[in-house]
């Protein structure tokens, strides 16, 4: 009990490996001495314990590459915790006055899905009237692919859209597929979290990461599954309530592509800049 309870992946399957390796072929091998399978007319009781055993032979076979697998997505997960987290900073407009518990929750529930895509999100807090004092110094700074804006509208200005009442959010893109402006429904956010009992704040976390998720993908980025499925039933609700609706990893990859290749190009344009001034 001991050992399991302190024992990593790579132990927990290596022992599964040697109980699927030598226990299992001794339990068939003495199944089989003891029921020896003749031909007959109609399913036996010795016969059906030795189809049961075959099949579970083969599952087993499964389950002893799944466990290989899982010991091999361990050690993938830790790599990949060591890659540099190329960084994006979102503009937050808070036009539906989400408080600020609410609103760091939801931020904070953004942020690990994209700090799971490789990506760490930095979140500058904006005013949206004149009448508000100045916040963060970012929101003065043009928009890029790597820093994007976030509307959180309330119900008198998400109606302007005249989207369905299940639409809970939008991206705005070019016919090229660019953009840098996103939008939150703050009044459907809270009518899904009522309807299925999961935190507002875990939607609305969820929802951002969602449509800004289309402003780094581009165009035609809704998928079967994950963050950018299009539509969200039961499946994808209990997994943004635990905190498991996430970029697939090819979006994960196709992002930090992106990403990538757009930094290089401005350091390029800089360097450039830079020796023509000299």
């Amino acid at each position: 009990m001991y050992a399991a309870q302190h024992a990593g992946p790579a132990h927990v399957a290596a022992v599964a490996a040697l109980v699927l390796l030598y226990i299992l072929p001794a339990l068939v091998a003495w199944i089989g001495r003891k029921y020896p399978e003749q031909p007959k007319v109609g399913d036996t009781a010795p016969h059906a314990v030795m189809s049961a055993v075959s099949g579970l032979s083969r599952v087993c076979q499964v389950v002893l590459l799944l466990a290989f697998g899982s010991t091999c997505a361990a050690q993938m997960s830790s790599s990949d915790v060591e890659l540099s987290l190329l960084k994006i900073t979102i503009s937050v407009y808070n036009h539906a006055e989400v408080s600020p518990e609410a609103l760091a929750t939801a931020e904070r529930r953004a942020e690990q899905i994209f700090r799971r895509a490789g990506i760490a999100a930095v979140w500058a807090h904006c005013r949206v009237s004149e009448a508000e004092a100045p916040r963060d110094q970012m929101c003065g700074e043009p928009l890029s692919p790597v820093h994007l804006a976030l509307r959180i509208l309330p119900q008198s200005m998400s109606a302007n859209f005249h989207f369905s009442d299940t639409t809970f959010g939008a991206a705005m893109l070019s016919p090229e597929g660019t953009g840098y402006y996103s939008y939150v429904f703050q009044d459907r956010v809270e009518q899904l979290a009522r309807d299925s009992h999961v935190n507002r704040s875990e939607i609305l976390g969820h929802v951002a990461a969602h449509e800004i998720g289309h402003l780094l993908l581009g165009s035609n980025a809704h998928s079967q599954m994950g963050i950018m499925c299009a539509n969200w039933y039961g499946p994808q609700l209990r997994s943004a309530a635990t905190g498991t609706l996430l970029f697939t990893p090819q979006e994960s990859q196709l992002i930090r592509a992106k990403l990538l290749s757009w930094t290089r190009q401005e350091e390029a344009l800089r360097s450039s800049a830079n020796s023509s001034l000299k």
